[in-house]
């Protein structure tokens, strides 16, 4: 679906002057044809959105604890060599 502006400002919860700055910085999807008015998709919006997730606590542990096996997993390839 393309939006508006007002759209995205709806679906955002963002004022226009913030929107305008993600713009300009390149750090937002847009679409500029003819270098008119932005247009925005809906989907692009809502993964852009979620682009920024936080783990959770108990995620990064589990991201260690296989980040440490890999690591030992290495060492241990290397020592039998």
């Amino acid at each position: 679906m393309i939006m508006n502006m007002k759209q995205v400002m709806e679906l955002t919860g963002y004022t226009q002057s913030y929107i305008y700055n993600l713009v300009h910085k390149k750090m937002i999807p847009v679409y500029k044809p003819n270098g008119g008015r932005l247009f925005f998709v809906k989907e692009e919006i809502e993964q852009w959105l979620l682009g920024g997730r936080q783990m959770t606590s108990e995620e990064m542990h589990k991201e260690a604890d296989k980040m440490l096996l890999d690591m030992a997993a290495r060492r241990s390839k290397r020592r039998t060599k």
